[in-house]
């Protein structure tokens, strides 16, 4: 028992997609109505948070579209510059594929006049000076209380403090990027029902294809018979038999049925697994379409060009979609 336990654990570490779908399978056959949650994570999204920090807000805005690769392109006020590292670090967390665009901004009330501070040195050194013009040039007129006020640096707004304003950045990033996740994930969710239904409109045209290559091989036997007893009569019936095994061996598209088979069902576990498949997934739509085209290459009969080209056509729509998946 313990070493077919260990068979069984060695096969699975090889295969296991395999085994991913083959557990499936079982729980459906006793449950049909039972899923797996949606995994597929979508590169296109957008959040965006206001927090409160004293009289201001901290506005972060996130948007990400796909790229090949993390794109972080960062934009930080002055006050906030030195967060630029941990800033990236956390988005990286977060997010593993895709331009992300990321900027902050600290809005400030319209009005500052009743949280300004007074600095009596400025005033001090105003109204010093002021004194000395009027000495000089006694008939000017006398300066008011707000004309003193509207001088530069004598009104000083209440700055927030350095440490709390820093504190609050990463921590409101790091809500927006959850918000912008759970965004991905729902457009992932859309995502990845798009490209169940093709990938199973698929396996249906495959399936059926399957199933008529039989008769597609026997009814190409006969036309070539008859094609050659109408050329003449005189004719080696084992020569004859040889050249259409060549034709229908040439013809063959089991291997190719079988590979769509293979990386359709891959495909479809795929949608399953809670791990970036993106890049995956867009190989794994390469090698359908070549499979697809071989098939077309090899058509003998209307429904196998029929079928390959629906299948290019079904596969190009979810090589589409397939580009906005992380």
């Amino acid at each position: 028992m313990i070493a077919i336990a260990a068979n069984k654990r060695d096969e699975y570490n090889r295969y296991p997609l395999k085994f991913h779908l083959f557990i499936i399978l079982v729980v459906k056959r006793f449950n049909p109505d039972w899923h797996l949650p949606d995994m597929t994570t979508s590169m296109t999204a957008f959040a965006r948070s206001e927090t409160a920090v004293e009289d201001c807000q901290l506005v972060w805005e996130v948007r990400s579209v796909n790229h090949r690769y993390l794109d972080i392109n960062l934009k930080l006020p002055d006050e906030l510059r030195q967060l630029d590292s941990k800033c990236r670090q956390a988005i990286s967390a977060f997010v593993n594929r895709g331009r992300i665009d990321a900027h902050v901004k600290i809005e400030k009330p319209a009005s500052t006049g009743n949280h300004a501070i007074i600095d009596l040195d400025a005033v001090n050194a105003v109204t010093g000076m002021l004194g000395q013009i009027e000495k000089a040039h006694p008939g000017l007129q006398t300066a008011r209380s707000t004309d003193v006020l509207r001088w530069p640096g004598v009104l000083v707004e209440n700055e927030i403090g350095p440490e709390l304003l820093l504190g609050q950045c990463i921590a409101a990033l790091e809500k927006t990027l959850g918000e912008l996740v759970d965004d991905r994930k729902r457009e992932g969710r859309r995502l990845g029902e798009l490209i169940d239904e093709k990938i199973r409109s698929c396996q249906q045209i495959r399936s059926e294809l399957t199933s008529n290559i039989p008769q597609i091989q026997q009814q190409t036997r006969e036309k070539w018979n008859r094609r050659i007893e109408d050329i003449t009569s005189n004719v080696d019936p084992e020569r004859v038999a040889q050249e259409i095994a060549i034709i229908l061996t040439r013809s063959d598209v089991m291997e190719e049925l079988d590979r769509l088979e293979t990386h359709l069902d891959e495909t479809l576990s795929l949608l399953r697994v809670e791990k970036p498949i993106g890049r995956r997934m867009d190989f794994l739509m390469q090698e359908l379409n070549r499979e697809a085209n071989t098939l077309g290459s090899k058509a003998i009969d209307d429904r196998m060009t029929n079928a390959s080209i629906e299948l290019k056509v079904l596969i190009d729509q979810v090589r589409e979609q397939v580009q906005n998946i992380e």
